[in-house]
């Protein structure tokens, strides 16, 4: 199954943690109007998510480009006095901004993207599973109460029964599981398993784990506003001149990996990034001239994932994220003036930027010490 595209402008509210944490969904965030009409006029996604403030713009500039496009408009609390407004303008649905069921509902009914009521959180681990009688080490993505998503499963038809051992838990637990879907994102083939037999003791373990790892995960604010103050931002294309060069040595990795030398030994952190680039991205690898934010753009990108791997020092994971977040918010005057190919990529590269601060997993025992030079 093909990842569900999505144009989120401004932000998609009480949903965007969630949406940029899923790897069935292909993102572009944007945060002007004028970017999402280039963003739009590149590749036609299957929903757009829009906050009140900025749908009827886009409504009314975009028309054209719009058509067969569903638009959510994501209210304010007092924005259905002005409902009627917004569907003359040509809305498909309008929906509350602070809800995540009624905006996860009006995504599933446009789209047929499925959504779960029980929440999932990042889990990297290495897991046993039991299929058909064979033992398989294989590689967790998520997991929640209800179920687990596995990367690189081996084929399997839906309605299989597996074991799923989590053997990096506290307590170890074996679960039995059933197969319900399998899809390709952007990290790879991935399936997904629903536990069809817990008992309370089990129940109570796994909601326990996300409760915690939510908790752990929700101190950084949700994505949200990042169109307000534009000009106050504190980030400039200039912050990386006192870079000490370790950056570039990772760049020039990136680019050789890039150039079609696979074999080239890279960590995790590297290896995703690469799978992650927009087509802009991989033009300035490639050695094509491309708008000076491009290159700002992957200087961020390993940054974020360096400081990702560092599990030892999360204040420094903090500050970057948070210097990220500024840099999509800068992004926006970074790229006014470019042309119309490079700016309709703008919402691609930020989407990813925002992937990595709020979907990326931290991986235990991740290799960085690996050298570029």
């Amino acid at each position: 199954m093909k990842p569900v595209s999505m144009l989120i402008l401004s932000d998609a509210g009480a949903a965007g943690r969630e949406l940029l944490a899923r790897r069935d969904v292909e993102l572009g965030w944007s945060l002007e109007v004028q970017e999402a009409c280039a963003a739009l006029e590149r590749r036609r996604p299957r929903v757009v998510l829009a906050r009140e403030a900025l749908a009827i713009e886009l409504l009314e500039s975009a028309r054209a480009l719009l058509e067969r496009v569903p638009v959510v408009v994501l209210l304010e609390p007092d924005g259905w006095e002005n409902r009627a407004r917004y569907f003359a303008a040509g809305a498909t649905a309008l929906v509350s901004a602070g809800s995540l069921p009624r905006i996860l509902e009006a995504v599933t009914e446009l789209t047929g993207l499925p959504t779960r009521h029980a929440p999932r959180v990042p889990y990297p681990q290495v897991v046993d599973v039991s299929l058909m009688g064979a033992k398989l080490y294989l590689e967790a993505t998520e997991l929640g109460a209800g179920g687990i998503a596995i990367r690189d499963f081996p084929p399997a038809r839906i309605g299989d029964r597996v074991e799923v051992g989590l053997v990096m838990m506290e307590a170890p637990l074996v679960l039995s599981g059933m197969v319900v879907r399998s899809h390709v994102g952007r990290s790879g083939a991935v399936t997904e398993i629903a536990f069809n037999a817990l008992d309370d003791e089990e129940r109570t373990v796994l909601e326990r784990f996300v409760l915690e790892e939510r908790s752990r995960s929700a101190t950084f604010p949700d994505p949200v506003g990042l169109t307000s103050d534009l000009a106050g931002g504190t980030f400039t294309l200039d912050l990386f001149a006192a870079d000490d060069g370790s950056t570039d040595r990772w760049l020039d990795l990136l680019r050789k990996r890039v150039a079609s030398d696979h074999d080239v030994k890279a960590p995790k952190w590297l290896r995703r990034l690469e799978r992650d680039l927009t087509e802009l991205e991989r033009r300035y690898l490639s050695g094509a001239r491309t708008p000076a934010f491009v290159r700002g753009a992957l200087e961020m990108r390993v940054d974020l994932g360096r400081a990702q791997a560092r599990l030892e020092n999360p204040q420094a994971l903090r500050e970057t994220c948070e210097l990220a977040l500024d840099f999509c918010r800068s992004l926006t005057v970074e790229a006014r003036g470019a042309q119309a190919d490079a700016l309709g990529q703008v919402p691609d590269i930020r989407a990813g930027i925002l992937t990595q601060i709020y979907g990326w997993a931290a991986v235990e025992g991740d290799d960085t010490g690996i050298r570029a030079a």
